[in-house]
């Protein structure tokens, strides 16, 4: 078998890093026509909810595009397709994968956890996103549970699903196939840290993409990468709003 150079890694790498971009400009090219022809509330109370499920969707037809655009260059550059199954091999018993799952969700919490408390301690606190706090308290202040049970469940249900087959089962696997498992789990966790748009979260949220696509490696199961995911928001969420 050919040895893999340093440099043959960091082209592959570069190549997904320029594939995502290229997708993100055009599903956001999309929203923004969208936004553009007001099919979406832009004010009021409409615009509070519609907000926490254009970032689910959003995220979701980056991934779309993402895998028909990778799935066009392969063809094109004569690759071969990442096998959705690359991710782990051998003993996937069901006992196995719940034991790993539960020790993502505990790696979860406790490290991000840890990270908070460091950060604290060097002068850099960890904040939750601007956003997620005003909605509670608005909430709160209007009594407004509707708005509350949206928020979990895009924060618990549609967030997970669609960063997780965006960060996980598509980036992570391509780069783990193309350009190599350091490239795999620092590129995607960076990137899936960059997209959530909090400065003084980046660190957690860079964790928690280890983790979950740790999670995905060890089980050889995207769905496992998603309970954690799950979890642990349903956690951080709970926390919030009994603060």
């Amino acid at each position: 078998m050919m040895e893999v150079t340093a440099w043959q890694r960091f082209r592959a790498a570069t190549i997904e890093v320029a594939l995502v971009l290229g997708a993100w400009a055009v599903a956001a090219v999309g929203f923004m026509a969208i936004l553009d022809l007001h099919l979406i509330p832009t004010e009021g109370p409409a615009d509070r909810a519609s907000s926490l499920v254009v970032g689910p969707l959003l995220t979701g037809t980056w991934a779309l595009l993402y895998a028909v655009i990778g799935h066009h260059y392969d063809g094109q550059a004569g690759r071969g397709e990442p096998m959705v199954g690359f991710l782990a091999g051998g003993d996937r018993r069901a006992w196995r994968n719940v034991g790993i799952v539960l020790l993502g969700i505990t790696a979860a919490v406790a490290g991000s956890f840890v990270l908070g408390q460091v950060m604290t301690l060097v002068g850099f606190p960890v904040e939750e996103q601007a956003g997620i706090l005003d909605f509670i308290a608005q909430a709160r202040a209007s009594g407004a549970v509707s708005s509350l049970v949206l928020l979990a469940g895009c924060a618990v249900v549609l967030a997970p699903l669609a960063e997780e087959w965006m960060f996980r089962g598509l980036l992570f696997r391509r780069l783990w196939h193309f350009a190599g498992p350091a490239q795999a789990y620092g590129v995607s966790s960076f990137a899936f840290a960059f997209i959530h748009v909090n400065p003084a979260g980046f660190v957690v949220y860079f964790w928690l993409g280890i983790v979950f696509a740790a999670t995905a490696r060890a089980t050889g199961s995207i769905w496992a990468a998603v309970l954690v995911h799950m979890a642990n928001n349903a956690l951080a969420l709970g926390g919030l709003m009994l603060e």
